[in-house]
């Protein structure tokens, strides 16, 4: 036990002896020395300049006049800007005696520095000289030279550099510093300079990529790129000094893709080098940008944000409209011009989105600013006078495009200008004269051609405006508007695969172009085809980097799919206004109300003004029981727009819930003196704000119901009056549902009804109109169980059987849909839609003569210019391709229908078959290009004009006229017309047909 005791005891000995000489040996000054100085190198690695002064500054304390640490503390001084303390330092190292040449070398260097930099340059000169006098240093002479410089004594200074490189003529340092001075003033001279001491010394580094910079700057980017290939391949550990000047030169010869290699390279060897990774990203970020990728140009540009260069956030905007957002776009922008307020591009690219977001005014006022700095620039001026024109302010856009002709004579830009606004001013004929004149001087004008097809579309003129059109795409197949305006055409024509073949074309152009993608999706997504829609996000995220989860989830909106579509919407990082409108519409069709509302505030207060979501507001806090809140946003609303009269009528309906009269009677009264295009919504209203249960007030309602002259929803609205009145209830829901379904909320609407419905359940008229809601929204089967059920009550809604009726027909059921077209007939006999209806049915079930009948009628009878349009196409068909055929009468009432509506297309192409079976082929082919221009993906027209020229002996073009009928739509009922009357046997009764 003792021994254990002992060792333990010597054990505890020994460890206090060697701590205590740690300990010691841990305080010795030269131990402390190091630890500081090791500390101090370390902060300066990392330029973390005023730790390392600390540093630097306890070794000296520990152990003085350590000249390398004075050294390194003095330059530390002078780069964290104390240069006073730094000479001080300095100056009194000088005057000791230095044995070590490297040392004395270092201070004479950096005290000549220090002092250029405090503008002493007599001192830097005369210390230059004082190591000069015994010695030779190329280092300290090509400095002594570059301080005659500073002191503006350039021909001493040239002449000095001259002598160090005859002297020392493999030394490159005073080649690189006479290069320096020669750039400018000579800088042939100095790309010389650096070649002649490159072929004695071919592998020099710094020579050779001094020379690439002078190339750079010289805009010699092939030779610039051909030299830093060469470094960039025989020099890797310097990979980070040549990159970014390669991947300059490498976007400015256009090799995109190997810039980009480059700069990636480097990047992944610079993690560490915050110097260097946020150029490399500014220089990638261009790279990717000029390719198109904007979302990973985006993502750079932000990263190099820390950078100084003075164009970046003007090419972070570009990538910011390349994806769509415009808001973020103009505020990158708005800091470009902070950075640098003479950068006229970045003005240029700012208003023109100022322009295009509506916020003219900010438009107006940065142009006023930039234009006292550049009062000649006509671009400012063509911006101006483009403000005056959108916000038609038409005399003073004339009088600044009048400024821009005398400003700019030798351009055609003012003229244009001038015909926009005759165009503006509706002054056509002035318009299309200036413009036929200014064609004959600018023949090839794509600006002018497409203003030119412009007046011809509105004065609905197709020949001519598609013959402009298609010259201007012809000489600039890339041009958007001109493209934008053919796609407006063929949707006006009833030609939406058309439109989107425009839009494909164009897309070959600009393959990277996301607004062109986006639109092509959504005008599949408007003609319903989903798959399409699908195949085209997928083709354009190959061409477009970004997830477009804004069409995908439109896609589920279409297929109803309101869960899905969400999913979608939410992943999206950065919600614009639609995107968060989108989000809105969702949360309502889904019955979210709160949600919806939140997400249309949030649109609306991202709009800023620029677009209104209060009527979306309202509807989602009157569906949610907060009528109080939705009145007052409308209110708030209509203050901006007085001119809405559904909204005004939708804020009385509201007000209902609350019993206010008094402001429902001014609403009423604000609606009634704009117009009378509501006056039965406005009486309804009217009738429901009586008191029921008062008997003067009620019969006052019954007097406004009897008002009721313009929709056929309201003829039985004096019975369900009665009835509101026994059950001791108002009909509020009701109406709800009448105004939402009038501004389109149909699945709104169909809610509100259900409402109604579960307090007057067993009313027609209720049920009718929640019938006709589900038809409207695609939900067939659930409308016709309804109206059925309806139609077996002795007191239907007459307009119950029409519905039902026009279901049928459109199910071809003949028989049942005549039924119940006789019916409404029987307890409306001038239901013209009725007998419509059941001449359809008569002809579907070969019933010619009686059909005939029913056409007439409505013809002799009707004044709804919509059914005798109808009445004329059936008949002109019945004159054409049935028994009773009769061409003469064919035409006759093919023409009137054309009078009553000149551009229906129908009716042409039947004018066309009529004078062809008559042998008239030019009136044919006249009738046959006109049906063609209003809708020229038809395929039957071609068809038709196939025949024509087979006719008539041209074969050549009846070959090229059917190849159109099989390839030029996505119709697939080539003979439509026919197939109306006689199913397969298209044109039977001729040879031809």
């Amino acid at each position: 036990m003792q021994l254990f005791q002992k060792i333990i005891l010597i054990i505890t000995m020994l460890v206090l002896v060697l701590a205590t000489a740690f300990i010691i040996d841990f305080y010795r000054p030269k131990k402390q020395n190091l630890r500081y100085i090791k500390e101090g190198e370390a902060f300066f690695a990392e330029k973390s300049y005023f730790k390392a002064i600390g540093s630097f500054e306890d070794a000296l304390r520990v152990i003085p006049n350590q000249v390398d640490i004075i050294l390194k503390l003095a330059d530390v001084y002078q780069k964290t800007g104390k240069r006073q303390e730094a000479i001080t330092l300095l100056e009194e190292l000088s005057e000791e005696a230095i044995d070590n040449d490297e040392q004395y070398y270092s201070l004479v260097m950096l005290l000549v520095n220090v002092y250029s930099q405090e503008n002493d340059f007599k001192k830097a000169l005369a210390l230059c000289d004082t190591f000069l006098k015994d010695r030779s240093n190329v280092l300290v002479s090509c400095e002594r030279a570059s301080v005659l410089l500073n002191m503006g004594y350039r021909r001493e200074a040239e002449g000095e550099f001259q002598k160090i490189i005859r002297d020392h003529p493999d030394d490159p340092e005073a080649y690189l510093r006479l290069a320096d001075v020669w750039k400018k003033r000579y800088p042939f001279q100095a790309t010389g300079l650096l070649k002649k001491f490159l072929k004695e010394h071919p592998n020099n580094f710094r020579v050779r990529l001094k020379l690439a910079n002078l190339n750079l700057e010289a805009k010699q980017y092939r030779q610039a790129s051909t030299d830093l290939s060469l470094l960039y391949e025989n020099y890797p550990d310097s990979i980070l000094e040549i990159a970014p000047l390669l991947s300059i030169s490498l976007l400015r010869i256009g090799e995109v893709d190997r810039a980009i290699e480059v700069a990636g390279q480097a990047l992944k060897i610079s993690r560490n080098s915050l110097e260097q990774s946020p150029v490399l990203k500014y220089i990638r970020g261009i790279g990717y940008l000029r390719k198109g990728n904007h979302y990973e140009a985006i993502t750079d540009f932000r990263d190099a944000e820390s950078t100084n260069f003075p164009d970046l956030y003007f090419h972070l905007a570009q990538a910011y409209i390349l994806d769509g957002k415009k808001w973020l776009a103009i505020s990158a922008l708005e800091q470009a011009v902070r950075n640098d307020p003479r950068f006229l591009k970045a003005y240029h690219s700012l208003i023109e989105l100022y322009i295009d977001a509506g916020l003219w005014s900010k438009a107006e006022e940065q142009i006023q600013f930039i234009i006292v700095q550049y009062p000649s620039n006509i671009k400012l001026y063509k911006l101006k006078a483009q403000i005056h024109l959108i916000k038609k302010e038409n005399v003073k856009a004339l009088q600044a495009f009048r400024k821009l002709a005398r400003l700019d004579p030798e351009s055609i830009d003012g003229d244009l200008g001038i015909i926009s606004v005759e165009i503006m001013e509706e002054n056509y004929v002035d318009a299309l004269k200036n413009s036929s004149k200014l064609l004959q001087k600018y023949p090839r004008n794509t600006k002018l051609l497409f203003l030119i097809a412009k007046i011809y579309f509105i004065e609905k003129n197709l020949e001519f405006s598609l013959e402009h059109l298609l010259e201007a795409l012809r000489i600039a197949p890339n041009y958007v508007e001109a493209s934008a305006l053919l796609c407006e055409i063929r949707l006006f024509q009833g030609a939406p695969y058309l439109a989107a073949q425009e839009y494909s074309r164009l897309l070959e152009y600009r393959p990277t172009d996301y607004s062109l993608w986006t639109r092509l999706i959504e005008l599949y997504i408007e003609m319903n085809d989903l798959k399409r829609a699908f195949f085209t996000i997928e083709k354009a995220k190959k061409n477009v980097s970004y997830a477009f989860f804004e069409s995908y989830a439109k896609i589920y909106m279409a297929r109803k799919e309101y869960e899905k579509a969400l999913d979608f919407l939410k992943k999206i990082p950065a919600r614009d206004v639609h995107v968060l409108a989108l989000i809105g519409e969702s949360y309502r069709e889904l019955k979210r109300y709160s949600d919806s509302t939140e997400s249309y505030q949030s649109a609306q207060a991202q709009a800023a003004g620029l677009h209104s979501f209060d009527v979306d507001v309202a509807v989602g806090y009157y569906m949610d029981r907060g009528w109080q809140n939705a009145a007052l946003v409308l209110e708030r609303y209509l203050k901006q727009r007085p001119e809405d009269d559904l909204a005004r009528i939708f804020r009385a309906a509201i007000l209902l819930v609350g019993d206010q009269k008094e402001e429902i009677s001014e609403e009423l009264q604000i609606v009634k003196d704009n117009s009378d295009s509501y006056n039965w919504l406005v009486q309804i209203i009217k009738s429901a704000a009586y008191d029921f249960r008062n008997q003067d007030q009620f019969r006052q309602a019954f007097a406004e119901i009897e008002k009721i002259t313009d929709s056929h929803l309201l003829e039985n609205f004096q019975r369900l009056l009665n009835y509101s009145r026994r059950m001791n209830t108002n009909y509020v829901p009701l109406i709800g549902s009448l105004v939402l379904k009038e501004m389109g909320y149909l699945s709104t609407s169909l809610r509100k009804c259900n409402e109604a419905v579960h307090l007057l359940p067993n009313d027609p008229f209720l049920l009718y109109l929640k019938a006709s809601l589900l038809d409207e929204l695609e939900q067939e089967k659930e409308a016709l169980v309804l109206l059925k059920e309806l139609a077996k009550s002795s007191s239907s809604y007459v307009y119950t059987y029409l519905k039902l009726g026009n279901i049928l027909l459109r199910q071809n059921i003949y028989l049942d849909a005549k039924i119940y077209f006789e019916k409404a007939l029987f307890i409306k006999p001038d239901l013209w839609q009725a007998k419509l209806g059941l001449g359809k049915c008569y002809l579907g079930e070969g019933k010619i003569k009686e059909s005939i009948e029913q056409f007439e009628a409505i013809l002799n009878d009707s004044r709804d210019s919509l059914l005798r349009l109808k009445a004329h196409q059936e008949l002109a068909l019945i004159y054409l391709f049935t028994v009773h055929k009769n061409i003469p009468l064919a035409l006759r009432y093919a023409r009137s229908g054309l009078r009553e509506k000149s551009y229906d297309t129908q009716l042409a192409l039947l004018m066309g078959i009529a004078y062809f079976q008559k042998q008239e082929y030019h009136a044919a082919q006249k009738y046959l290009f006109y049906a063609r221009n209003l809708s020229p993906d038809r395929k039957d027209i071609y068809f038709c004009l196939g025949e024509l020229y087979f006719q008539q002996g041209s074969t050549k073009m009846a070959w090229k006229a059917l190849n159109q009928c099989f390839s030029s739509s996505e119709n697939t009922d080539i003979f439509s017309t026919a197939n109306l009357l006689v199913g397969q046997k298209f044109f039977c009764s001729t040879k031809v047909f």
